[in-house]
């Protein structure tokens, strides 16, 4: 037996699941033991129906000839095969269902790590912690590292109390402790944190050399005035005016002696050579002003992080629990001590020689790093036996904020195609299953590389575009008609010709039939739940509302809470002065008294009582009831709780279901509205979080504004690829909404300005 090494680029709706299935079953065909393949995901339901196709499939090649002519032909099968020779496969993938290896990564990291517990300090049975016990977990690793942080300013820096105007403080925190944590887990040395060699090289920060000049009376007005504002600027607070942003640009030429001229009024000022050299120390001090702050940041990420890492291992080691996103690091650590894959198989009764990864494109490098040397093994095996199957599309990777690096999509394929072209080979899926041809036909039109070139998207985020794309089709027995409408209007007349259309079309009145509204945002998908509904329009959001802030009842329930778990929080009692019907005593001793009598039910009950009765009263109960039985935490961990807490009952069937792009991906709908927001770039870059170059030579800062990177070059190719890394984000979200749509796709747009 003789198997190949395939890569599938496939996109939306072409039967990715479909195409791993034959591929599971071409491998029982060429005698492929069930027990040595593995098929992993990111969804236990995607796990799931990997086995359940797959014997689907088995159980119709059994019995219908058809289906078996059908499967050689797609599969470019010359062998004369009947149902007969499929029945022995079903029956021998069905006798191996308990020890079938179809499921998550996650799943299978934990079995290995599991296997190792003993190793890695964490018992004989490691336990993993549910979503509720993680957010528990967090809170009190958060305030052990605090603790042990404080001597060294850090509290200040990242970890926050209670803020007194944020209802949810930590959220900001804990997405950049996830990923300070991300990328410590690559990069551990010191050296990627804050070393100036490490960005600049040998010598250094160019910039740190630079003084800023006192005397600029021999400057023209315009000069002098933009070397005040560089002279003024500091993290945080300054602004430049045009010329200073013009100088900052001219940084190179400054910097080589090189004839400079500015516009001001759309006429050229030309700086002599005094005002070059002032300008040049100018631009220098107020670089190395903002940069040796982000430098000194980064130093003290490491330590947040290690301290991080040693708070989580000491819970490792005393409790035996781990939360999901700490099997991928103990794994790696496993794989990176010299256990070889002979110990690895070893410890897990046996390996698999055939491995079939789904979704490729949202694997973090984490992720992949633990299991590249196990792949390694099978990618580099002359015999033949084994095989690596991996199947993507990078047009869909939008889950980049968890990590999901598509780039090591291509990035695999030419590590192991580089000095052996062809060794994994390559197929494309282009024809949809689920559009309409005027669906997919309006993606071609929007998404084809050489429209968005004309567009004035960048070229190298065409390029990378381009890299990825298929020529989309629509398969015959899609539905049909399909009806494409692309609508220009005001943001304000949006939702009307949203409503307009659904009333028109009776649309609802056919349950049968889905439609959603498809937005950016869980703000925008609140906002277009309350603008249908005041049209008349019955809508409901897979984005689930907090139900402590979208309502005035659960407010006053949160900051009754808060005042609660911290009298002294001021921003609490103004905004229940709010409530006529509250006193001072309803938040004192007798509230903390039932709260550790009757818990956070009762205490919710009691005030509630004094509130006029609305729907959202039932969820707040049920929130309480919820944190009494699973959390049992302080009052502080009960206002915490509730400040996240979504109501899981909001959709409802037969209305217009509104959810953001993110949750929409994997689903499908009939009719799909698609409102496009004018209200930011799509090469948006976010500064505030940590910057890390690809590829092995790392650094880790958090980048200045567009403005200031545009003096340095290193710098400014940083800025520039974090701007085509966002473009190319924004185009996979626009990709993913309009590939929902079954039969009718509404593009709403705001006109030009």
């Amino acid at each position: 037996m003789k198997t190949l090494h395939l890569r599938i680029r496939a996109s939306a709706g072409t039967g990715k699941t479909f195409r791993l299935t034959d591929r599971i079953v071409e491998l029982l065909l060429l005698g492929a033991d069930p027990g040595k393949i593995i098929a992993l995901t990111f969804t236990r339901k995607a796990a799931g129906e990997f086995l359940v196709k797959t014997l689907r499939k088995l159980a119709d090649l059994s019995s219908s000839a058809d289906q078996v002519a059908a499967f050689c032909e797609r599969r470019g099968i010359s062998a004369k095969l009947a149902p007969k020779d499929f029945l022995p496969l079903l029956r021998k993938l069905a006798d191996a269902l308990d020890h079938i290896e179809f499921g998550t990564l996650d799943s299978f990291f934990y079995r290995i790590v599991s296997a190792f517990g003993a190793a890695l300090g964490l018992g004989a049975s490691p336990r993993l912690l549910d979503e509720t016990s993680a957010a528990r977990s967090e809170r009190e690793i958060l305030q052990h590292v605090a603790d042990g942080l404080s001597p060294l300013d850090l509290v200040a820096e990242l970890i926050r109390g209670p803020a007194r105007a944020k209802l949810n403080p930590l959220a900001p925190d804990f997405d950049l402790l996830e990923r300070i944590e991300s990328l410590y887990a690559l990069h551990p040395g010191a050296a990627a944190w804050g070393d100036e060699r490490a960005i600049w090289g040998p010598g250094g920060c160019p910039w740190k050399m630079f003084a800023a000049p006192e005397d600029t009376s021999e400057c023209t007005e315009r000069i002098a005035e933009a070397i005040a504002q560089l002279n003024a600027m500091r993290p945080g607070f300054g602004k430049l005016g045009t010329i200073a942003e013009q100088l900052l640009s001219e940084a190179e030429n400054l910097r080589a002696g090189n004839p400079v001229t500015v516009e001001y009024r759309k006429k050229g000022i030309a700086l002599t050579t005094h005002e070059r050299t002032l300008a040049l120390q100018s631009v220098g001090a107020c670089l190395w002003r903002i940069l040796a702050p982000r430098l000194i940041q980064s130093r003290r990420w490491l330590q947040m992080a290690e301290a991080l890492r040693a708070a989580r291992d000491l819970r490792l080691v005393n409790e035996g629990t781990l939360r999901f996103a700490d099997l991928p690091v103990l794994l790696s650590r496993i794989t990176d001590s010299g256990i070889g894959p002979g110990e690895l198989q070893f410890r897990l009764d046996g390996w698999f020689d055939h491995w079939l990864l789904d979704e490729f494109q949202d694997t973090s490098r984490i992720q992949w790093r633990a299991i590249q040397p196990l792949l390694d093994e099978v990618l580099q095996d002359a015999s033949g036996v084994r095989s690596f199957f991996y199947v993507g599309d990078v047009k869909q990777s939008i889950y980049g904020f968890r990590d999901g690096d598509p780039t090591l999509f291509g990035e695999i394929f030419d590590h192991y195609t580089r000095h052996a072209p062809g060794h994994i080979g390559e197929e494309s899926l282009g024809e949809s299953r689920r559009s309409s041809k005027e669906v997919i036909s309006l993606v071609g039109r929007t998404f084809d590389p050489d429209s968005l070139a004309a567009a004035g998207i960048p070229a190298p985020v065409v390029e990378r575009w381009r890299q990825a794309w298929t020529e989309h089709t629509a398969h015959e027995s899609n539905p049909a008609p399909g009806f494409v409408h692309q609508i220009v209007c005001d943001e304000e007349d949006c939702w009307n010709r949203i409503a307009e259309i659904v009333r028109s079309s009776e649309i609802l009145r056919r349950p049968a039939l889905t439609i959603a509204v498809l937005v950016r945002t869980n703000d925008h998908a609140r906002e277009a739940v309350g603008e249908l509904g005041r049209l008349g329009i019955p809508a409901t959001t897979e984005s689930n509302p907090l139900i402590a802030t979208d309502n005035p009842h659960g407010i006053a329930i949160l900051m009754a809470a808060r005042q609660v778990a911290d009298p002294a929080d001021d921003f609490a009692r103004q905004a229940l002065a709010q409530f006529s019907v509250f006193s001072d005593a309803d938040f004192g001793e007798e509230a903390l008294q039932l709260f550790h009598l009757q818990g956070a039910r009762g205490m919710v009950h009691a005030w509630l009582k004094k509130l006029p009765v609305t729907p959202r009263h039932a969820a707040l109960r049920r929130a309480a009831r919820e944190f009494d039985d699973n959390v049992q935490g302080s009052p502080r961990e009960f206002a915490e709780f509730l400040a996240g807490y979504a109501d899981p009952t909001s959709a409802r069937p037969g209305t217009v279901q509104i959810m953001t792009i993110h949750k929409s991906k994997g689903l499908e709908f009939d009719l799909v509205f698609l409102p496009l927001k004018k209200d930011t770039r799509m090469d948006k870059r976010h500064s505030d979080s940590p910057y890390c170059p690809d590829g092995e030579a790392a650094w880790i800062l958090q980048l200045p504004s567009e403005n200031l990177c545009a003096a340095d070059p290193v710098l400014r190719a940083a800025g520039e690829h974090l701007r085509e890394a966002a473009a190319f984000d924004s185009l996979c979200g626009l990709y993913v909404a309009e590939t929902r749509a079954k039969r009718a796709l509404v593009v709403l747009s705001q006109p030009a300005k």
